[in-house]
């Protein structure tokens, strides 16, 4: 009982520790005038030049864009945050955007027929204008914008950052960079990955279901003997994408995600710890739901054979068998070759860290620094060889996340048992696992989960002989993202070095940005922000998964929230910088409901119509390709697609308002085209005039929106040179603004 009262204290410390309400509380305010902050005209780059770098003005220190030089100072979320470059006083602007006919415009990607109904009416309401400040005229580079790119210095780069230990960099932010002002994730007890440990909650002996575990599937090998590495003569394998940013990641919780029968379920429907029957034959029948809304990337949850409390295939307790519960081997194979068909990838989530609660201890769960015995198997692990001692730490559960002993050695609480990925020969068997599961399936990547907690000498031989085996396959980019639930982007940097992650989740961006696209904090937080994690990462920002919720924090939307913020949010996830993440759901505006103590659990509703487990967002058939958020976030995709600067250009921030919502604009740029990026946070209408690039976008360009609006502008001649452009945009608007051909 004392096991499952400490899971679950630690499943609601998650959700305590939620992000909105605190920065909500430090950063909302009335904004009676909307100002702005425009960027120096020269933050982009020439035709055919790549990272113009001229000087700008931040907090009295010089520095050079886009890769700016913070040291280690951090964004500060709070009223006046200190990341917000003004290079440029704003001054009054004109409002001229709207009145276009754009038919023969550059493509159109047509945005909801309902959504634009209710941008047009906020186009009647009163506009709020970026108000003079003072006298002084706009400051421009003598050479004009981007005029000085030959003889700019050299961007910096970020510094390489020493190996880690195990138990390192677990906190949110580092012992050596201390936010400037108080977080709830610094000060909170379960600094962890919480994909496994908040899963541990359903975990005791007699609530995992051990009595109904389904018989092995005959075609899972028992032992890696059985599992062969060898290459068939003659077998093709699906070639990698040329570029990870180029895809749209689209993540679903397998038993919650779509249900086709026959199906199996366990436990009481209607509550989010059980398993309710979703499967692969459900996916597959989806297939063309998910082509249609422009994802390119399924992430999919563990298919390892786990207890029946596992519905989310957390807790493996045979590594090479696919579980029956949600179908099997061949089904598995036949779902990655009907997405490759359609031009999708399968990234398959994979778990090295520990085994499903299959070990009982003499002595008893808690803590120890010496291994224990092992007093009964409650499963026999697979494959065989891995039901040994020596495979295991055997120290207990972790009762302190602040013991990098006890994060090294220690098991989840609940009794996820965690394997000893320092042991050579346990290395052996969990690598042939993971070949074997390329070579079967054909799949293009693994997440790869709990990553801060397994041994490095394990990652180390993992990045080497898995991209080496799959590079055999033809697989030479294989995609490996770790899961780095860290807010610190200098934890992040290691991992992403030296050949090591190709991608890790953005948390930064998710902790600091979180409060600012609700509208609830200034817009250039998420200017702050985006400069913070691209001064300590450099060009691996671009790597960095941009996401709005996942299943281990709560639904972007949240009860009472006016729809109108999910459109900048979807706008944000898919056209910033970095690969973007959609979790299961958004695309119809699932919201969180407050209130349920289910912690993880509660953010993976039923998606299927026939489901128990539901909100009152996600009632009913929730696979409607006719709904405005489905047709918004196609639209964007359809946008991304076909202006190549959404996915690989580099990202310059043209307008943030250091005073509270509003709007936040920026250009990413590459290969000479550029594409302008308009925003309102704000819940009314707002305009501002802002720099582009002049070389690129020079004076004269008229520009439309492709996604269909009907909006466009003409740029024009700034004061002494360059060129600028007046934008004006509804509440809860998106433009995103092209050269018109």
């Amino acid at each position: 009982m004392l096991r499952k009262t400490l899971a679950q204290a630690l499943s609601a410390a998650l959700l305590i520790a939620q992000p909105g309400g605190f920065i909500s509380e430090l950063c909302a305010q009335t904004v009676p005038q909307q100002t702005g902050s425009a960027v120096s005209p020269a933050a982009g780059i020439g035709a055919g030049v790549s990272g113009a770098v001229s000087p700008v003005s931040l907090n009295n220190l010089g520095v050079n864009s886009p890769v700016i030089d913070l040291g280690n100072t951090l964004p500060s979320v709070g009223a006046e945050p200190k990341l917000a470059p003004s290079a440029i006083p704003a001054p009054s602007v004109k409002t001229t955007i709207g009145s276009q006919d754009v038919s023969a415009a550059a493509p159109e990607f047509s945005a909801p027929k309902a959504s634009a109904r209710v941008e047009r009416a906020a186009e009647k309401a009163p506009v709020k204008t970026a108000a003079k400040q003072g006298t002084r005229k706009a400051e421009v580079p003598p050479v004009g914008p981007a005029q000085a790119v030959a003889n700019a210095p050299a961007a910096k780069t970020a510094e390489p950052a020493p190996e880690r230990s195990v138990g390192e960099s677990l906190r949110p932010f580092s012992s050596g960079v201390v936010p400037k002002l108080q977080d709830p994730f610094d000060t909170r007890d379960d600094h962890k990955e919480p994909s496994a440990a908040a899963e541990a909650a359903s975990a005791d002996k007699d609530e995992a279901g051990w009595a109904d575990v389904p018989a092995e599937p005959a075609e899972a090998p028992s032992s890696v003997k059985e599992a062969s590495l060898d290459i068939p003569p003659g077998a093709r394998f699906t070639p990698s994408p040329e570029d990870w940013r180029d895809e749209i990641i689209y993540s679903l919780v397998m038993d919650r995600f779509n249900r086709a029968k026959p199906f199996t379920a366990w436990g009481d429907p209607a509550d989010g710890r059980t398993r309710h029957g979703g499967n692969i034959r459900g996916l597959m029948g989806k297939l063309d739901y998910l082509q249609g809304l422009g994802v390119t990337t399924l992430l999919i949850n563990p298919l390892t054979m786990s207890p029946p409390a596992g519905y989310h295939q957390y807790w493996p307790i045979h590594f090479m068998a696919v579980d029956p519960q949600i179908g099997t081997l061949a089904e598995f194979k036949q779902l990655v070759a009907e997405a490759h068909k359609r031009g999708m990838r399968i990234v398959l989530d994979v778990v090295f860290n520990h085994t499903g609660p299959i070990l009982e201890y003499e002595g008893g769960w808690k803590y120890g620094s010496q291994p224990k015995k092992i007093k009964r198997w409650k499963y026999p692990v697979k494959p065989v060889e891995l039901a040994k001692e020596e495979h295991f730490h055997r120290r207990g559960s972790i009762d302190d996340w602040h013991n990098p002993e006890q994060v090294q050695y220690g098991d989840f609480p609940g009794g996820l048992n965690q394997l000893a990925t320092e042991n050579p020969r346990t290395q052996d068997i969990l690598l042939h696992a993971a070949k074997w599961w390329i070579k079967e399936t054909d799949v293009d990547g693994y997440r790869l989960d709990t990553y801060m907690h397994v041994h490095p000498s394990f990652w180390a031989r993992f990045f080497k002989e898995i991209r080496e085996y799959a590079g055999k396959l033809g697989k030479k980019n294989f995609l490996v993202l770790g899961e780095l639930y860290n807010g610190d982007p200098n934890a992040l940097r290691p991992e992403l070095q030296n050949g090591r992650l190709d991608a890790a989740y953005n948390y930064p961006a998710y902790f600091w940005d979180y409060g600012a696209i609700h509208g609830e904090a200034p817009t250039s937080v998420l200017e702050g922000s985006l400069n913070g994690v691209r001064a300590a990462l450099g060009e691996a920002l671009s790597r960095l998964v941009r996401f709005l919720d996942n299943q281990d924090k709560p639904r972007f939307l949240r009860e009472g929230d006016p729809i109108g913020i999910l459109r900048v949010a979807l706008a944000y996830v898919l056209l910033s910088i970095g690969i973007p993440y959609i979790y299961y759901g958004t695309e119809q505006a699932f919201r969180q409901t407050p209130g349920a103590d289910l912690g993880l659990d509660g953010y993976r509703e039923d998606m299927f119509p026939e489901g128990k487990f539901k909100t009152p967002s996600s009632q009913g058939d929730k696979f409607d390709a006719k709904s405005p958020w489905y047709q918004m976030l196609s639209a964007l995709a359809r946008g991304r697609k076909a202006y190549p600067a959404l996915s690989r250009g580099e990202q310059f921030v043209r307008w943030s308002d250091p005073n509270g919502p509003g709007i936040y604009a920026f250009s990413r740029i590459y290969e000479g085209k550029e594409v302008l990026v308009v925003m309102n946070t704000a819940g009314e209408a707002r305009s501002a005039q802002m720099w582009v690039d002049a070389k690129l976008t020079p004076p004269g360009t008229v520009l439309s929106d492709a996604l269909g609006s009907g909006a466009s502008a003409r740029t024009f001649a700034g004061e002494g040179g360059g060129s600028k452009v007046d934008i004006r945009i509804p509440a809860h608007g998106v433009l995103v603004l092209v050269r018109k051909k």
